[in-house]
């Protein structure tokens, strides 16, 4: 049986989360450079050890899509399990999006419109309609799991990848979901009441991104707010456009409405919203710079990540029901300080 160390040299660490240790490595026969995770088995559960395992096996069951991270190998060993994916050294969307609303940023002002902002969602549609075709739910879509593979001309990003499948799921024919898990500011208002629920979660999480990427501010955060005040409006699914969408387009903004609907049975799929004609490309004069103030309140995730552990959901259904503590997860890449270059086979 060929072990981690026979195949790749172990480089610098690039991050560390609750769940292990990020490292660069180099394939030793192709030379390319990747990330490996390396998960100590040392006090991890038989659940915890199945839970990693389901996870790289639902990402690699679409991780021929372009847009999700690919996993390359993955060796469970007496003491370890490593994850062995393609090294995205660029950053992630959260990054994007603070860098251009944020003063001083570094994207050209007239590369980032709703052209722009409309590809990224194209691709993010694209690998959910493959994920949801599996059955599969993401269930923590937000900026910090999306990677940039490049940085783009002129500061305009190429492509994307949707990583960290921590808390995907893939339910049986029957079964239903209704452990409450996610991120507060982006988890579906059915997640947080308890309900069982379905793969349109993700479209409502990935609508709270798009009202991020087009004005610099979270849907349910506003200035002066404190943590459950904001919980409860993602709760309730109660947003509003404000002055910081003078200039987004009212074609962007039904896009929008139609992501965080409330109701699961009114919200687009993925499906349909690619076929929206916003998404597949705005008109010539809704390509005008998108300049707005940013208010992502990141001092606030830790806080409000505690409140959301104190919810519990009960499952109609006694016997379907699933309870967790488990609120969100970090991408595979941690708090990474990031190198040059990167990696795909």
């Amino acid at each position: 049986r060929v072990h981690f160390e026979e195949r790749y040299e172990l480089g610098d660490m690039l991050g560390e989360g609750g769940q292990g240790v990020v490292h660069a490595v180099t394939c030793l026969q192709s030379g390319e450079r990747m990330a490996a995770k390396l998960i100590s088995k040392v006090g991890l559960s038989r659940n915890a050890k199945a839970r990693l395992r389901k996870e790289v096996d639902l990402q690699r069951q679409v991780d021929y899509h372009p847009n999700i991270c690919s996993v390359f190998n993955f060796y469970d060993e007496p003491r370890r399990m490593v994850v062995v994916m393609e090294l995205l050294p660029y950053g992630t969307l959260y990054d994007h999006v603070v860098a251009h609303f944020s003063s001083g940023g570094r994207l050209d002002d007239d590369e980032y419109n709703e052209a722009h902002v409309s590809r990224l969602l194209q691709q993010a549609l694209s690998a959910l309609t493959t994920m949801h075709d599996r059955g599969i739910v993401h269930r923590d879509l937000k900026p910090e799991n999306v990677l940039l593979v490049d940085a783009g001309a002129n500061g305009e990003v190429g492509a994307i990848r949707i990583a960290d499948f921590g808390l995907a799921a893939q339910p049986e024919p029957g079964d239903e979901l209704c452990e409450c898990v996610g991120t507060p500011g982006y988890t579906a208002p059915e997640v947080l009441a308890g309900l069982p629920y379905d793969t349109s979660v993700d479209v409502f999480s990935l609508g709270a991104m798009l009202y991020a990427l087009l004005s610099g501010c979270e849907a349910f955060a506003a200035p002066g707010l404190d943590d459950e005040e904001v919980l409860q409006r993602n709760r309730i699914g109660r947003y509003k456009f404000d002055a910081s969408w003078a200039g987004v387009s009212s074609e962007a903004k039904a896009v929008v409405k139609a992501m965080l609907m409330r109701e699961p049975s009114k919200r687009a799929t993925a499906r349909a919203l690619l076929a929206e004609g916003w998404v597949q490309g705005p008109a010539r004069s809704n390509t005008e710079p998108l300049r707005m103030a940013v208010r992502v309140a990141v001092e606030r995730q830790g806080s409000l990540v505690n409140a959301l552990e104190g919810l519990e959901c009960v499952s109609p259904n006694p016997r379907s029901a699933r309870r967790s503590k488990r609120t969100s997860t970090t991408s595979w890449l941690p708090g990474a300080s990031w190198p040059s270059g990167r990696g795909r086979q």
